[in-house]
């Protein structure tokens, strides 16, 4: 018999780590925040930093307590239509990030023959399916803090600061599917400042006429993939049952701790493509919190 979620509970955590946990929640798309298009720059710099800005601004904004034009939640469904140094399998896996501010949180993700589910509903976290988490959750080190876990936010002010942390190349236009999107290279400024630093880990597609994000590319020295945007939505607040196990999941759900949310997505991962290319993302962000 499987266990049910229960209550998780973690260590206090620094400003710097929960800025990091909501770059993770929105699986890479808070990875490529705007430059701040202000400063002096050729006029084609300021017009692709104009461009990211209003692209992810309103996702940046639903992590702060004001939200975004008075939405608080995000639903994000994506699929992965190219890769590089990564099993071929994984072309056409599906991946879902849905996100309630300021503590609901769910990944879905391919992790073996089924999708994996790690969610987090307020103070109570669960993972599906148990044959998966159960063995993960033994091998990770329990947590004796009794301590809540925090909120899933970004100040405000931050908020605010976070474009500066990029640096944007114009890569042209581009007719996919007969659609044209325009291409923005970026990169965070630390690596523009890094003479062995080479290329640009980010790509985005982005339409011209409404500035939706419809391709997101990650590349690094030893892998790449690609991402097709099939939905993202803000939202006032998601559906209760979004948080909530389904039918079909419910005698397969187990506890996991909170504070280990992206360690366990990163290790149900790797068993299913033996890269754990999802934590291999995550940790190389700590630079950004």
């Amino acid at each position: 018999m499987t266990r049910g979620p229960q209550r998780a509970c973690v260590r206090s955590t620094s400003p710097s780590v929960r800025v990091l946990a909501c770059a993770s929640v929105l699986l890479l798309l808070l990875l490529l925040l705007a430059v701040d298009g202000r400063a002096e720059r050729p006029q084609h710099l300021e017009d692709s930093c104009d461009t990211v800005n209003q692209t992810l601004a309103p996702l940046i904004a639903v992590l702060t307590r004001n939200g975004s034009a008075g939405n608080h939640s995000l639903n994000l469904e994506a699929s992965i239509v190219d890769v590089a140094g990564l099993p071929e399998q994984m072309k056409g896996a599906h991946l879902r990030v849905a996100y309630e501010f300021p503590d609901k949180l769910l990944v879905q993700f391919p992790s073996l023959d089924s999708t994996a589910t790690v969610c987090r509903n307020r103070q109570s976290v669960w993972a599906f399916p148990a044959a998966v988490f159960i063995p993960l959750v033994e091998r990770i080190e329990p947590s004796l803090s009794t301590q809540p876990l925090p909120p899933i936010e970004i100040e405000a002010k931050k908020a605010v600061f976070l474009p500066a942390l990029l640096d944007v190349h114009d890569g042209g236009n581009v007719r996919v599917a007969d659609q044209d999107y325009r291409v923005l290279d970026v990169r965070q400024i630390a690596l523009k400042r890094n003479q062995r630093a080479n290329g640009w880990p980010g790509r985005l597609w982005i339409s011209p006429a409404d500035h939706r994000l419809a391709r997101l590319a990650l590349r690094f020295s030893t892998w790449s993939v690609t991402l097709l945007i099939d939905k993202l939505e803000l939202a006032p607040t998601l559906a209760p049952e979004t948080w909530n196990p389904t039918v079909e999941q419910r005698d397969q759900v187990a506890a996991v701790p909170g504070e280990k949310i992206f360690t366990l997505i990163g290790l149900a991962q790797q068993m299913s493509v033996g890269s754990g290319w999802l934590l291999r993302l995550v940790r190389s962000q700590r630079c950004w919190a």
